[in-house]
């Protein structure tokens, strides 16, 4: 028959009765087998490990025994004497951690170790401590000199000078391994249409082009030039003032006019105000339009050529399709123009200011980032965070997009012809015709001939440059700018927000478009609705709907809670007195909820709740009672058992629904199973896993167990939890791994008699 053993543990620091401190600890322990009997006058194996930091950490010492035990079972022996296995017992230093006591027993006095257990020294062996003490005051004998642990400070004090030859004589890297200092240095580069990141020879190139309109004629600044010379343009101030062409706008009321102009035409915005012109209809439009001859066609034949660019030539950046353009000087903006250092200077300063002299994480490249154009999204490689950046709103034909379902509605509604009238979709195709001067249009005999012989080019005066100088000089026309600049009397509007002022003026002033506004500002007012008191508008929360509103809300009551009914009447007009629900009935039933196990199982438990359980076929009540608790054992615990375990006595019938323990340290993916009867080997009735934080925790059962009062059950975890040494719990025992243990584990039992039942 196969024995389990157990030991009680006690360890007694002793002392000598001489100056001397001590080298060993006294040590005794009760060995009894798994009947709790007494191993009596019996040789014990027995190895002893001190453990430090922790009752996982390294053994700094241990050693082996053989003593025998007394007529008590009890062996003696001191820690310190043994064979020694590793480490130096007068070398441990007792202040510098926590240190745990480890012993393994081999009960029939050999070295196949069986028993273990591991105790963590509560206090510090004063004497012991007293060979390493952190601080001594007072008076000691020559002969205990050599007993005192010191150091001496014996680090090199090294110059700036002894630095640089330390690293001159040992071959530090001084320099970039690269050759570089600063080659991982990047910036965007945009040629033309094309981005790319620079100093990275594989850089992907993003053309921009499709974001931009650069179809129309493009001008060098000198071509400008050309253009204004040779066309006779002013560039010199004729009234001799360089400001008194600066207006400004000014807006009384609804009046806007412009300053400056002693007959300025009054502009009346009254009309402009929101919702007081004529409102009218699809219809109404297209009529107006049809009837009164309005354009439909672009005027110059071009959709585009309004639409101007920015050029940038150089440093130099202007905006296109404008002969007065201002050029903007970006050199300014130039990387490389401020102070610039030789090699020699970046190199002693960095020695003389202790910088990093080699590549951090061991890689020249891994800094080198590029950029990534997915669909319409742009970001930076190389940066587990990088912004993202939606070019979407700058893509073309982003407007309203139709279908060809939703065209043919519209040509529907509005009477468009779908079918060719006179039988042919040919005969209105039309062409123009342009026989010497003489321009008319083809399919039409009575076409009107348009005579263009008029607007030939050089049929008008012809003047040389000679003569058009001639020209300026004999009738006193200006040749030269008075202020030095042919643009800064060029001025437009800004608008900014609701803002309106003209530009080239730093005295302009701000006209408040606000009231002009269609809408209130949207900012803030997410969910909120548009109303208005008939003279301006604003936002305002949706208003919570009344009951009837719920109530007469078709067949749908749109989600809304119905809260505080006083009484429920289905089918009668009057409730009976003392029922707070009556449906009068004769065609219909009440009808529960009806779920499966596992979905009555995920309601919020409430005394009281009843519903049909579709795998049962019964109608179920939720019963409820407070929830109980068994104490194992709440003393303080001066040890930690590893794969831990705990039997206990069930003191009422019900549910075994939660478990709480004191763990050594956090755990996560941990297993827990509970056996029935007092043993940790066979089947378990319940596993699972569970992951805890460390110290007091509870693991609520994934399944609640049904427990008899009286009856045993035994709970394990493979991981280390507290134990109280001396079993004062005698309803179990406790163990580890799957040896039984004198003490109990700190545990305790929670139970929960609240359950479903049939009602029927």
């Amino acid at each position: 028959m196969k024995k389990f053993f157990s030991l009680l543990i006690a360890i007694i620091i002793t002392s000598s009765v001489f100056g001397q401190t001590p080298d060993q600890i006294s040590y005794q322990a009760v060995i009894r087998d798994a009947t709790n009997a007494l191993i009596k006058e019996q040789s014990i194996g027995v190895q002893i490990s001190i453990l430090k930091g922790s009752i996982n950490g390294s053994a700094v010492y241990s050693e082996t025994q053989t003593p025998s035990t007394n007529k008590n079972g009890l062996i003696s022996l001191e820690i310190g004497k043994g064979i020694n296995v590793t480490g130096k017992f007068n070398s441990i230093d007792w202040s510098s951690d926590t240190f745990f006591i480890k012993t393994e027993i081999d009960p029939v006095g050999g070295t196949n170790y069986k028993i273990t257990g591991t105790s963590q020294l509560m206090s510090v062996p004063y004497a012991l401590h007293a060979k390493t003490a952190s601080n001594f005051s007072g008076t000691i004998k020559e002969s205990q000199i050599s007993d005192l642990k010191h150091t001496i400070d014996t680090n090199t004090q090294l110059s700036e000078a002894e630095v640089d030859s330390f690293v001159d004589n040992n071959g530090y890297l001084k320099t970039e391994v690269d050759g570089s200092i600063t080659n991982e240095i990047q910036d965007l580069s945009l040629v033309g249409n094309k981005l790319k990141i620079t100093k990275n020879g594989t850089a992907t190139t993003i053309d921009l082009s499709g974001y931009l309109d650069n179809t129309d004629t493009q001008l060098t600044e000198t071509q400008v030039d050309a253009f204004v010379d040779n066309n006779g343009y002013l560039k010199t101030e004729v009234d001799g003032s360089i400001t008194n062409e600066i207006q400004d706008l000014s807006l009384v009321g609804n009046k806007l006019k412009i300053t400056k102009n002693g007959t300025a035409t009054t502009i009346d915005l009254s009309g402009y105000l929101d919702n007081t012109d004529t409102q009218l209809t699809e219809t109404q439009v297209d009529a107006f339009v049809d009837n009164n001859g309005y354009l439909k066609t672009e005027v110059d034949g071009s959709v585009t050529n309004e639409i101007q660019d920015l050029s940038l030539v150089g440093n130099k950046l202007k905006i296109t399709k404008n002969g007065t353009a201002t050029t903007i000087d970006l050199s300014r903006y130039l990387d490389n123009t401020d102070t610039q250092l030789t090699e020699s200077q970046v190199d002693a300063f960095v020695d003389n200011n202790g910088y990093l002299k080699t590549e951090v994480d061991g890689s020249v490249t891994n800094e080198i980032q590029d950029l990534s154009l997915v669909g319409n999204k742009l970001k930076i490689t190389k940066n587990g965070t990088a912004t993202t950046i939606d070019l979407s709103k700058y893509l073309d034909n982003t407007n309203t997009q139709l279908t060809e379902s939703q065209v043919d509605v519209f040509a529907n509604n509005n009477g468009y012809l779908k079918t060719e009238v006179d039988g042919s979709v040919t005969n209105e195709i039309q062409d123009l015709s342009l026989v010497g001067n003489k321009l008319k249009i083809t399919n039409n005999e009575s076409a009107v001939t348009i005579d263009l012989s008029k607007f030939l080019d050089n049929t008008n005066t012809q003047l040389t440059e000679s003569q058009v100088d001639a020209f300026a000089n004999n009738n006193g026309y200006l040749q030269t700018e008075v202020d030095g600049s042919i643009t800064n009397e060029i001025q437009d509007l800004s608008l900014v927000d609701n803002n309106l002022k003209i530009t080239n003026n730093s005295l302009a002033t701000t006209v408040d478009l606000s009231k002009y506004s269609e809408l209130p500002t949207q900012s803030g007012n997410s969910g909120k609705v548009l109303t208005t008191d008939g003279t301006s508008s604003s936002w305002s929360a949706p208003a919570t709907p009344s009951l009837a509103e719920v109530l007469t809300k078709s067949s749908d009551a749109g989600t809304k809670t119905i809260t505080n009914l006083s009484k429920l009447g289905v089918g009668t007009s009057t409730v009976t007195s003392g029922a707070a629900v009556e449906i009068n009935s004769t065609t219909g039933g009440l009808l529960l909820p009806r779920l499966t196990t596992a979905e009555r199982d995920a309601l919020a438990k409430n005394p009281g709740l009843i519903i049909f359980n579709k795998e049962t076929g019964k109608f179920q009540g939720y019963q409820g009672f407070p929830e109980s608790e068994l104490f194992i054992n709440h003393n303080t615990f001066i040890g930690n058992l590893t794969f831990s375990g705990q039997s206990f006595t069930a003191t009422e019938t019900g549910n075994f629904t939660k478990l709480v323990l004191n763990f050594q340290a956090a755990v996560t993916g941990g297993t827990l199973k509970i056996y029935s009867g007092n043993t940790v080997t066979g089947t378990p009735i319940h596993t699972q896993s569970y992951t805890v934080g460390a110290g007091e925790q509870e693991i609520v059962l994934s399944n609640a167990i049904n427990v008899v009062s009286g009856q045993q059950y035994t709970v394990f975890v493979n991981t280390t939890c507290a134990y109280y040494p001396f079993a004062t719990y005698a309803g179990g025992t406790a163990f580890t791994v799957n040896l039984a243990f004198p003490g109990d584990l700190w545990m305790k039992v929670k139970f929960g008699k609240s359950s479903w039942v049939d009602l029927h």
